[in-house]
């Protein structure tokens, strides 16, 4: 594969190095100060990654100089992972103890002087239950017979130290710093004394970690050292790949081009939802265009791929597919019809991170196109023709649509990346072109529409040829995984299984085998669970994730909850040569549970919690 992509010193390698460059700069957010340690993880896995599929090439000088670089950067995230895990535990312990302490200092005759709504003798779970669950009137009643209790004098002390935490916030430093000191000055008396000692002395303490885990996490700090090795090393490779674009001057032999009319090579992509998923409504009305390319695989067989925009698919894994003749005769069909039978089955194979591209693959059961567009690699020059080919919506109905205009500057640079150059031209495009062709005068691609400038007239922006090659060249490589980048996705994941607000990236990460589409009443603590993520994306894909993931928390945290900066451990290859499907134990406040971690069309996710 390595002699698909265009002959140049700058382009060897150019598939495994732009993966590595997009999975250093991809993150898993974990929401905690795991985040750390799982970023170090994937960073780790991905450079052994690329180092074995670039070994083959380390007898040129260049790729040689870049496994050198690879390897010093490897060090250095093994030294600074080193120096972070013991503070990670240590901050791991002092959270624990914090909250043992804080349970024992707040009780007094079994009454939880915090939550004087849960009955006395409540377990954490139960607590947190009678809060998002309970009605107001079983609160009032809870809260009147506790009250009881509560305010008796034997509960004074308790009841000032509950004053005391006030607005508590152990993930600070300066928080855990004043209330442990504020505590450390009380004058109490006998059992209510040692209970206030002991949490003093573990927020005091945890301070101290949270202080030392800060230190070591800042990127000023011990952290620079390997964050500027990142940044050099993404540099690097953009530039190796930015060399790679400029010299094309033609397609790869993958591409079996013909000379098509626009009608023939433009078509509609609509995003597809399973109905076990979608609850019926498995056409959300969302659609764009994409291009037609057949490509040769590496076994020699021509297949039908569909090239878009990433932004038209969303989190959808499969599309209808439509030209403009078939999309036409759709339209005598009777009104009601949900899917166009004339449409053909595609399969996302690949959704570039790094760039607004996707590709996908026609089903050979349903047919597909029959001609395929050229791709024109030599650059386009300002004032050149073009001719706009997309389905723009005509009130939210996609209509096939061509325009003409000219290139109005050949090299828009938006970014400084090789992914933030754009082709802009005067050939009027509407939503709905997104993902569309645009073609030079002989019909060839020059690139993919994708942005519109919306208050201007005549201003539209195209993905150049070139990086559609290269999103081709990487679909082709089906994505590799070492036990550290399931390491990573299993602490991400964990993570957000105890964490406030859960970063929505995370529920990428969560397989659709975990959803139980039966089950779709959702109680007061699973509805807060889901609401409580954030940034939130779209699609009944992704909302079917997210309901797995809130309504499996709601599950653990019937069991005593997921701790503050929970860890995976004992992770495992459970497939061939090291690699997926993998398995991993975490530990939730009472018992220790199993997870499994597949490989699910390129993505680690979390499919099993047992």
């Amino acid at each position: 594969r390595q002699g698909a992509a265009p002959v140049g010193a700058a382009c060897t390698g150019l598939v495994p190095g732009l993966d590595l460059r997009a999975e250093l700069l991809e993150t898993l957010p974990s929401s905690s100060e795991g985040a750390w340690l799982a970023i170090d993880d994937a960073r780790l896995a991905s450079l052994a990654l690329a180092k074995k599929r670039l070994a083959s090439a380390a007898g040129e000088p260049e790729i040689a100089g870049l496994l050198g670089r690879m390897n010093e950067l490897t060090q250095e995230l093994e030294r600074n992972r080193a120096a972070g895990q013991p503070l990670a535990a240590a901050l791991q312990k002092s959270y624990a103890d914090v909250e043992a302490a804080l349970d024992a200092a707040a009780v007094c005759q079994g009454v939880d002087l915090r939550v004087l709504d849960a009955p006395a003798g409540a377990t954490r779970a139960q607590r947190l239950r009678v809060i998002l669950s309970a009605s107001p009137e079983e609160k009032r009643a809870q809260r009147s017979k506790n009250a009881v209790v509560a305010d008796a004098p034997a509960c004074a002390p308790g009841r000032r130290i509950v004053a005391a935490l006030g607005t508590l916030d152990t993930k600070s430093r300066s928080s855990s710093t004043a209330v442990g000191q504020h505590l450390a000055e009380m004058t109490l008396d006998g059992e209510f004394a040692q209970r206030r000692d002991a949490l003093s002395r573990a927020l005091l303490a945890h301070a101290k970690n949270l202080a030392a885990f800060a230190a070591f996490s800042d990127p000023k700090a011990g952290g620079e050292a390997a964050q500027t090795k990142v940044t050099a090393m993404v540099n690097e490779l953009d530039r190796r790949a930015q060399a790679c674009v400029d010299g094309m001057s033609e397609s790869g032999p993958q591409v079996v081009a013909g000379r098509e009319p626009p009608r023939r090579i433009a078509v509609l992509v609509r995003p597809k939802w399973p109905e076990r998923y979608a609850n019926g409504e498995t056409d959300t009305g969302v659609f764009g265009s994409g291009v037609v390319v057949r490509w040769r695989t590496a076994s020699g067989k021509v297949e039908t791929r569909v090239v878009s925009n990433a932004h038209v698919l969303g989190t959808a894994e499969d599309a209808e597919i439509l030209d403009a003749d078939r999309l036409a005769a759709g339209e005598k069909d009777p009104p009601g019809s949900k899917h166009n039978p004339r449409a053909w089955n595609a399969k996302v194979l690949r959704i570039s991170s790094d760039d607004d591209v996707a590709v996908l693959r026609v089903d050979d059961a349903t047919g597909g196109p029959e001609g395929g567009v050229g791709l024109r690699l030599l650059p386009a020059k300002e004032d050149e023709a073009v001719v706009a080919a997309g389905f723009p919506g005509i009130q939210a109905r996609p209509s096939f649509q061509i325009s003409r205009g000219t290139v109005s500057n050949a090299r828009f640079q938006n970014a400084t990346s090789v992914f933030g150059t754009y082709l802009q031209h005067t050939a009027a495009i509407d939503p709905g072109n997104s993902g569309g062709p645009l073609l030079d005068a002989e019909g060839r691609l020059l690139g993919i529409n994708t942005i519109k400038i919306m208050g201007r007239e005549s201003v539209g922006f195209a993905i150049p040829t070139a990086r559609v090659q290269l999103a081709l060249l990487r679909a082709e490589d089906r994505r590799q995984f070492l036990p550290g980048h399931a390491n990573a996705v299993c602490d991400a994941f964990v993570a957000a299984l105890a964490a406030p607000s859960p970063h929505g990236s995370v529920m990428a990460h969560v397989s659709l085998s975990l959803y139980d589409p039966d089950a779709r009443v959702l109680d007061l603590r699973t509805v807060a669970y889901r609401d409580a993520v954030a940034p939130k994306d779209e699609g009944p894909i992704w909302t079917a994730r997210l309901t797995a993931y809130a309504r499996l928390r709601t599950r653990l945290e019937d069991e005593g909850g997921v701790p503050t900066l929970p860890q995976c451990a004992g992770l495992r290859a459970l497939g061939k040569d090291g690699g997926a499907p993998f398995g991993a134990t975490f530990r939730t406040r009472s018992a220790d549970h199993t997870l499994q971690i597949r490989d699910e069309d390129g993505v680690l996710r979390v499919a099993e919690v047992k």
